[in-house]
């Protein structure tokens, strides 16, 4: 490698060439201050190729780096990537979560909130406790007139009575935060990466508050580990960053898993207000006293009339709006999902609903912009009051004011109702003891509204992610407006361990979901996937009710799982994980969209096949998602539809095919199974066709077959590739350059080609058969012990989670996971302590589960098993 000044945050010994490429490029473009959008397959080095320029950079001019993903999971590859380059470069790094997931005692954010209030006065008090005291032994004391230190004495057991009342209420772990000097901590942070669960673990050690200690400290790091949710919303994003001690220009931003960051913005909308909301609002009127300050009797009078008439008829205008709409019996089949109530066309402007609640107001002689004010201005009054009667004892919690979320929502409602950007609606659900109630909705259409200011502000940006093209689509999307450098890697991967077939089997629309023939066609060839299949074989479908019809339908011998309501999705896939793990084969049905698409990592054996049906298009006929084509078609005339309905779907499909090849030495079958997928149906329909929809690099690795074609073709790919072995019996890692890097800058794209190298001599590839869990001779020590795991004697058991850890397979690791579950205490402990000796990463989100069970001592083991696996990663 070069001397580069991007090469000093770079830990490894030696980089890919599409690394030392791509950090060349991303080093440039970052310190022109330009937005960097980099796509690369699984594997191919991403996160250090974006982290090594970009802390070169801010180290250049003095910036602050930040990475941000949705996916907590994710957070420890960045822990353990920045643990490497702080070992060689000395960065300060901090990782930065929500306050509820790090607060020791367990609380919530209304809770902590409280506490912290409460928390804030008892120090209030007990300074001034002590000048009295102080006072009272010094010459002023003495000199006083009687009258006067009884007033003084007076004030003094005030504050002592309110040092008792409010320690009762107060955090303790905060006030020794804030009490005590904490240096040591801050020298301890920057020791080492810390993860979330170390902070957590130190911070109970010294019985201090974890989130408060990071804030004092976060100012000093040069990267910054956290969540996106820290910087779409702006007011979370303000907080944040003073926290940080920077505005948005003084940082380079990095957000991993990009492709997600329109469905963020849009999802980041204004908190709904329902009749619930509003009914304690009117308690909250009704109970308003007045003040000398705020309001004389008068006053308050007739503003507390104004405010409950308008919640009053708001509250109607709800009511009487679902109910002229709900249909007959519509009431009565109500989902926990609720019923949206159409209040504004999806492709006009008019909020009738809006129209409606302002003449209501009219009609009473209330104007309702005029009234908003007051009432805002009464929302802060009881806000400043709800406070004050905390702190001094009248009430036991500090919930803030409903009257001011109402009218802050309202304020914003009326000026927005009837943008393009946004859609009003109404949305009715049903109480635990069956009554109704609405809550009156305003929904981002348009994510750029949020993105854009994101976007422009930072020093630098780089969005990365497996699915980020078309990069065109993209940037209109979220309204990207700074000049950009693209990069997008081909897969590293060897492709003769990897094939994709397209079957031609007719577009499978929901027109023809009924068609008896399709069905069978599809039954059969579904079976005869999972015959071919060495291992487990994971399908996607365009709903879930498919999902579950063909789990019915088909026959095969090998478990069928399919998510159903009530059933935890963590425990399914551990599940399905489990028969991969322990070289058995099953077959998991789930829906495209559902939560196992992405960001769940089916390594090692838990998926040799992933077959998508159909196109998965996202239903598109409600208003809510007619609105939003009809927002993007008056932006991008013609293209409404394509970036809100097709663009969306490819990257999901491509999610999901990514979950087979997760390293070099994995091999798998990709399946797509619609003729929409075929150039031969695309080029005869255009933009009914999906082929051109994926980049290049993908599509001309598609295998066009019939149904009947399919099974010989995955029979002979598997009799040819299967797992890599040395003579040694060890994993062989292969990882080749990719077959090109393609970087455009300003309009000229350049493919960098790779120098020719010595081919190396191929590995040996032996077949795997599938294991049986039971073994015969008794060779294996793991299938018995995993037996023993499942007996319905606790004692056993136990003895078996303890055995599990010491074998060393990773075949142990999904047994162990789903161990955490049992009702025996000293399983549940023994499987924790195995789960850290193995110090498999699988383990960390199950693991985080038990930080509030109930019994202390397995909340304490599984923080350490936690820290245990983080300092092995």
């Amino acid at each position: 490698m070069s001397d580069q000044p991007y090469h000093r945050y770079f830990p490894k010994p030696s980089c890919y060439q599409n690394q030392e490429k791509a950090m060349e490029t991303i080093h440039k473009a970052l310190g022109e201050g330009k937005l960097v959008l980099f796509e690369g397959a699984c594997g191919t080095g991403k996160t250090l190729s974006a982290l090594a320029p970009a802390l070169a950079v801010g180290k250049e001019t003095g910036k602050k780096v930040i990475i941000a993903t949705p996916v907590h999971q994710q957070m420890a590859q960045f822990i353990g990537e920045a643990r490497e380059i702080r070992a060689k470069a000395g960065i300060k790094a901090v990782t930065f979560i929500g306050k509820e997931k790090m607060c020791p005692a367990g609380k919530n954010v209304h809770a902590c909130r409280s506490a912290m209030l409460a928390t804030d006065a008892l120090l209030d008090a007990e300074k001034d406790a002590a000048k009295m005291r102080q006072l009272m032994k010094t010459d002023e004391w003495r000199s006083m007139r009687p009258d006067e230190r009884h007033d003084l004495t007076r004030s003094m057991t005030m504050s002592e009575d309110a040092v008792r009342r409010l320690r009762a209420s107060s955090c303790d772990y905060l006030y020794k935060t804030l009490k005590e000097p904490n240096d040591r901590f801050k020298q301890w942070l920057y020791d080492s990466v810390r993860s979330p669960e170390d902070v957590i673990d130190q911070s109970e050690k010294e019985g201090k508050c974890g989130y408060e200690l990071l804030k004092d400290y976060l100012r000093e790091a040069d990267l910054v580990i956290c969540n996106y949710h820290h910087l779409i919303k702006p007011e979370f994003r303000e907080r944040f960053l003073t926290v940080l001690g920077c505005k948005l220009s003084d940082v380079i931003i990095i957000f991993d898993e990009a492709h997600n960051l329109e469905e963020q913005a849009r999802a980041s909308a204004l908190a709904p207000v329902d009749e619930i909301t509003i009914d304690l609002a009117e308690k909250e009127v009704t109970r308003l006293k007045a003040d000398k300050e705020t309001y004389n009797e008068a006053e308050l009078r007739k503003g507390k009339e104004e405010a409950r008439l308008l919640l009053t008829t708001l509250k109607e205008t709800i009511r009487q709006t679902y109910s002229e709409k709900l249909k007959f019996g519509q009431a009565e089949r109500m989902t926990s999902r609720g019923v949206d109530i159409r209040i504004r066309d999806p492709a006009g402007t008019d909020d009738f609903f809006c129209i409606a609640f302002r003449e209501r107001l009219s009609a009473i002689g209330i104007s309702l912009d005029e009234a908003l004010l007051r009432v805002q201005m009464m929302g802060l009054a009881i806000f400043a009051q709800a406070e004050e009667d905390f702190k001094s004892g009248r009430t036991p919690s500090f919930d803030g004011s409903k009257l001011l979320d109402v009218a802050n929502f309202l304020d914003s409602y009326v000026k927005l109702s009837s943008s393009d950007a946004h859609y009003p609606v109404i949305t009715v659900r049903k109480t635990a003891d069956a009554r109704l109630y609405g809550a009156l909705e305003l929904c981002n259409c348009i994510a750029g509204e949020l993105s854009e200011p994101l976007l422009d502000g930072p020093a630098g940006v780089v969005l990365m992610s497996a699915t980020l093209q078309p990069f065109d689509t993209l940037k209109e999307v979220l309204r990207i407006k700074r000049e950009t450098t693209e990069i997008a890697f081909g897969s590293p991967f060897p492709p003769e361990r990897r094939k994709t077939i397209v079957v031609n089997s007719g577009p499978l629309m929901f027109a023809n979901r009924g068609d008896i023939n399709l069905e069978k066609t599809l039954v059969q060839l579904f079976q005869e996937i999972i015959e071919a299949s060495t291992g487990n074989v994971l399908f996607f479908f365009q709903t879930a009710e498919e999902a579950r019809k063909y789990s019915q339908l088909i026959k095969t011998d090998v478990p069928v799982l399919v998510p159903e309501k009530g059933t935890s999705p963590e425990k399914l896939k551990n599940q399905f994980f489990g028969y991969g793990d322990s070289g058995n084969k099953a077959v998991l049905m789930a829906y495209l969209w559902g939560t196992l698409t992405e960001g769940v990592d089916y390594k090692y054996d838990r998926c040799r096949t992933v077959v998508v049906v159909g196109v998965g298009l996202q239903n598109y006929r409600d208003d809510r998602s007619q609105a939003i084509i009809n927002a993007y078609e008056g932006l991008y005339p013609g293209k409404g539809m394509e970036y809100v309905v097709s663009q969306p779907a490819v990257k999901k499909i491509r999610q999901a095919c990514g979950r087979v090849i997760r390293s070099p030495t994995d091999y798998g079958v990709t399946i797509l199974v619609d003729s929409r997928y075929t150039k031969q149906y695309s080029d005869k329909f255009s933009k009914m066709g999906y082929f051109y929809k994926f980049p290049e690099e993908e599509s001309r690795e598609f295998v066009e077959l019939k149904p009947g074609d399919v099974k010989p073709a995955m029979v002979e790919f598997f009799k040819n590739v299967g797992p890599i072995e040395s003579a040694s019996g060890e994993a062989v890692p292969v990882f080749k350059t990719a077959d090109h890097i393609a970087v455009t800058d300003g309009g000229s794209s350049t493919i960098t080609k790779p120098k020719a190298e010595k081919k190396p001599q191929p590995p040996k590839t032996i077949s795997k058969p599938l294991q049986k869990v039971d073994s015969e001779d008794g060779a294996d020590p793991l299938p018995g012990m995993l037996a023993r795991l499942k007996s319905p004697n606790g004692s056993m058991r136990w003895k078996a989670a303890m055995d599990l850890g010491t074998t060393g397979n990773p075949k142990a690791v999904e047994p162990l996971i789903r161990a955490l579950d049992d009702s025996d205490t000293k399983v549940i402990m023994n499987a924790v302590w195995s789960l850290a000796k193995l110090g498999d990463v699988r383990a960390l989100d199950p693991l985080q589960l038990l930080f509030r069970h109930k019994d202390k001592n397995v909340r304490d083991e599984a923080r350490k098993a936690v820290k245990k696996i983080y300092g092995k990663k």
